[in-house]
């Protein structure tokens, strides 16, 4: 598969002591930036939107705008400049079909989720599957092949890949280096008089010695709105602070017309009139947004769904939003005093909502705080880390982690079934940035290691590989992981079609399938013996051939026969045939 994500360094911690509260803003403005007459919509419908740049996705921040289709497929999409069609690409999963467009301003723009390609660049993605004899592709193309002028129509609108429902998925990136830029920073005709919302205060002791009212642990505090833009906690109440201090926000945007709350533009923290933080989702870096989970406070993310976005800023956070800091966005509180605590949350037209709350510091005093977690070793987030136990081995590169960890382990009897004990991996809690390596010790005298592998306590599956009785997985987050045997072979189950049955007023044959526990490694489809494309919904586990000129509809009088042949990871197989009529 093309990947034409070029990954750059993490940002180096030691940035941050540059990113100052006395740093000053970019002298160029977005309009400066960003041409703002040169991108027609990409839609002729009203323009409304269920998502936007910089909204707080699963282990990600969006990196575009998702126009809303009026909840159907197949309106037209329009090349939105002059440019010509660098990239196809089509999957089951993420943006399904989709069209990467070059402009000659640097710019590069991506319509995801679509129905289906224009004829030519269809013919050209059909050509390779074929050839390929593969359903997901990712083609380039340079740029003489496939020129598009403003207007075009390139596409239509879908739900393919990923997508909770009809509509299109539209990103600005730069050429050069793939990076995602704000596309509301272009001058789209996006109505927005709504200001942002903000639904919630939380404040941090961020040392061992740091108290909110005398506790040790998070606090929370409700917030209503007194006037237009203004927001205080309710009820009125005194709150003391000691030591290093974070905060955080639960805030979200809207705009006109629309009930879905999007991600916010800008947020500032000030202490006493002095920004402490302020972060700007401007661009993003692919490379960069799994740190979304370090933005946001993750523990409390698993435990109710809230997504707290935090303005203390871990040390290994890479991401590039965050353009003046103080203390990494944290501060110190000491002796006996008053401190007018202001956040400051914008959009990208110019609407703000201020929250204002008072903390009073109090001097040192006993601090209510968590049982110690015992841990069997400290790792550092700037270096490599690796543990050995008698049952488990860790080993992780530098910068997996966004903080130094003191690591926890345990292990202890696994399920029924299982061939090795459970062990318990640090805890779910905390997000990793990069996979890490984890090798499992097998029971005493196990030796199926061609239907085995190493599953988490929810029973997600990975990829393992064996070496002398150990069964080795890289895993992207901490958790309870053990050894388990998939012995299950995948399940197809026909939708529209069955033995015998004329097919002539049908236009496609469409089945679902679907895997006990490792996944669907692969399928393939034939028709008397020919492979033909199968196009795969993951969300819907659907499989869908639609007949062209190689199965032609002859009144129910031509004879052929459909198999099915599906695999999983751990090889186990299923297989469906039927004889039709076309």
């Amino acid at each position: 598969m093309l990947l034409r994500l070029r990954w750059t360094l993490l940002l180096s911690p030691l940035l941050f002591s540059f990113l100052t509260a006395s740093a000053q803003e970019p002298a160029d403005s977005p309009d400066t930036l960003y041409p703002q007459d040169y991108f027609r919509l990409p839609l002729n419908l009203p323009v409304a939107l269920s998502g936007t740049f910089g909204e707080l996705r699963s282990n990600h921040f969006h990196t575009g705008l998702d126009f809303k289709t009026q909840q159907t497929t197949g309106h037209p999409v329009y090349a939105v400049a002059d440019g010509y069609i660098s990239r196809l690409a089509e999957s089951a999963w993420g943006y399904g079909k989709a069209v990467y467009i070059d402009h000659p301003n640097g710019f590069t723009t991506v319509y995801g989720h679509l129905e289906r390609f224009m004829p030519a660049a269809a013919a050209e993605m059909k050509r390779h599957q074929y050839e390929q004899e593969t359903f997901s592709a990712d083609l380039a193309f340079p740029p003489g092949k496939l020129p598009v002028k403003k207007g075009d129509i390139i596409a239509w609108s879908g739900n393919s890949g990923s997508s909770g429902g009809p509509h299109l998925h539209f990103e600005i990136r730069d050429t050069r280096s793939e990076e995602p830029i704000n596309p509301l920073l272009f001058g789209f005709p996006v109505p927005d008089h709504v200001r942002p919302l903000i639904g919630g205060l939380f404040i941090y002791p961020l040392t061992d010695s740091s108290a909110v009212n005398g506790s040790g642990f998070r606090a929370g505090f409700s917030v209503t709105r007194t006037g237009e833009s203004r927001y205080v906690i309710k009820p009125a109440q005194t709150i003391t602070v000691r030591g290093r201090i974070g905060f955080g926000i639960i805030a979200t945007d809207q705009l006109d017309g629309a009930a879905n709350r999007n991600g916010n533009y800008a947020i500032e923290l000030k202490r006493n009139g002095q920004t402490i933080y302020y972060s700007e989702t401007d661009r993003l870096n692919f490379a960069h947004n799994r740190a979304m989970n370090s933005h946001i406070d993750y523990a409390a993310y698993l435990l109710d769904g809230r997504r707290i976005q935090k303005s203390h800023v871990s040390p290994g956070n890479p991401l590039t939003i965050y353009k003046r800091l103080s203390n990494n966005g944290s501060a110190w509180f000491s002796g006996t005093g008053t401190h007018e605590m202001e956040y400051i949350v914008s959009d990208v037209a110019g609407n703000r909502s201020i929250l204002t709350f008072t903390l009073t510091s109090t001097p040192a005093g006993p601090v209510k705080k968590a049982r110690p977690e015992n841990p069997v070793a400290v790792f550092s987030y700037d270096r490599p880390n690796v543990y050995a136990a008698p049952g488990l081995r860790l080993s992780m590169e530098e910068n997996t982690l966004y903080e130094d960890l003191a690591f926890t382990y345990s292990a202890k009897p696994a399920p029924e079934g299982a061939a090795s004990l459970l062990h318990q991996v640090h805890d779910k809690n905390v997000p990793a940035h990069k996979s890490f390596d984890i090798a499992i010790k097998t029971n005493p005298g196990f030796t199926d290691t061609a239907k085995a592998l190493i599953v988490n306590d929810r029973r997600q599956a990975f990829a393992t590989t064996w070496e002398n009785g150990w069964a080795k997985a890289s895993v992207r987050e901490f958790g309870d992981f053990y050894v388990s045997l998939d012995t299950i072979a995948p399940v197809i189950r026909p939708v529209n079609i069955s033995r015998g049955k004329n097919m002539a007023g049908n236009s496609a044959i469409v089945l679902r399938i679907s895997d006990d526990l490792s996944g669907v490694r692969s399928y393939r489809g034939t028709i008397d013996g020919k492979w033909v494309l199968m196009e795969h919904d993951g969300k819907t586990a659907t499989l869908k051939h639609v007949f062209d000129e190689r199965t032609p509809a002859k009144g129910g009088s031509a004879k052929h026969t459909f198999r099915l042949l599906v695999t999983d990871m751990k090889n186990n197989t299923a297989e469906y045939e039927a004889a039709f009529t076309r």
